[in-house]
């Protein structure tokens, strides 16, 4: 009997390991599967980039603002298609630029707003210089605060060319007035804006955009204008940005087409750190949608002109 027992039990061994092996089988296959979709969907995520001006809207939940079309300056000879070239679809984005910023600062009360992005060559400076030559073409008076000490771009793109003047530095620490601080940029007939650069005098930038002095300064200055637009140096890479956002208290982003996803994200993450709205960003260098360019005819009668000027529509090149 002792044999035929272990006959018994080895049977039983035998078909209880058939259906293991197979719920093993397929558990593991089960399981492998979700490992590699996974390690698909992160890898895909690394390396994702931004192709529709909606996903920051969706990833970051902040509101968008106005798409940009990227254009080549050759179009113009310019930079700015808002002074050169006024009649072409990007004049006509930054105009949208423009007045949705200036309706998201008044819904939160504020007329003053930091542009930050995350890196260098985002196209920061020639949004700013742009919109605000925008805003001041609809009859606002507007400064704009060139506060990347280490670039000064939006000066060079505004005056053409960058001269040590008296600016910012001198006007915190009290050696000269607003007026004599401030360089006036003509657009044209009654139109302009005013420019506050840098500056002259030596100063240490973490130090200096962190005082007393700086901060109250520029309360005083908001007070007198109806856009302050500050163009700051890159937010992950300069650490007084991040100050500069908090004594304005709202930050407007500048999201590039093809952008990592991951740098907006950790561009909205350190804001959250300080007291400042983020009222939305700016999708940046998009390619030119075909839709955009039906309405190219009618941007003469929104000049004024009804169309009559031969002045021919530009078309940005990709």
């Amino acid at each position: 009997s002792g044999t035929g027992v272990a006959q018994v039990l080895q049977g039983r061994t035998v078909r209880g390991g058939g259906p293991g092996l197979t719920f093993s089988a397929i558990a593991g296959g089960f399981l492998g599967g979700l490992v590699g979709l996974g390690v698909a969907y992160a890898l895909a995520e690394r390396f994702r980039r931004y192709g529709d001006r909606f996903e920051p809207a969706h990833d970051l939940r902040i509101p968008f603002l106005a798409e940009i079309a990227e254009f080549d300056s050759s179009d113009s000879g310019s930079l700015l298609p808002m002074r050169d070239a006024q009649r072409t679809v990007v004049a006509e984005s930054f105009r949208f630029a423009a007045s949705t910023l200036e309706y998201s600062l008044n819904k939160i009360k504020l007329h003053s707003v930091l542009v930050a992005s995350a890196q260098t060559g985002d196209g920061k400076s020639v949004l700013v210089a742009n919109t605000a030559l925008a805003a001041a073409s609809s009859g606002k008076r507007v400064l704009v605060v060139d506060a990347d000490f280490g670039s000064q771009s939006v000066t060079e793109l505004l005056t053409g060319s960058f001269q040590a003047t008296a600016g910012l530095v001198e006007l915190a620490t009290g050696a000269v007035k607003l007026d004599e601080a401030i360089t006036t940029v003509d657009l044209g007939p009654s139109t302009s804006l005013d420019l506050l650069s840098r500056g002259i005098l030596p100063v240490t930038a973490p130090e200096f955009f962190a005082s007393s002095e700086l901060a109250a300064t520029m309360k005083d200055v908001i007070r007198r204008y109806d856009l302050v637009i500050v163009d700051g140096p890159p937010t992950l890479q300069v650490a007084y940005s991040m100050t500069m956002a908090r004594i304005l208290g709202a930050t407007a982003l500048v999201i590039p087409h093809e952008s990592e996803p991951r740098k907006g994200q950790e561009l909205v993450d350190r804001l959250g750190f300080i007291d400042t709205e983020i009222v939305g960003y700016f999708y940046n260098r998009s390619p030119l949608r075909p839709e955009a360019l039906i309405s190219t005819g009618s941007m003469h009668d929104v000049l004024g002109d009804r169309g009559l000027s031969s002045v021919p529509s530009e078309r940005p090149r990709r």
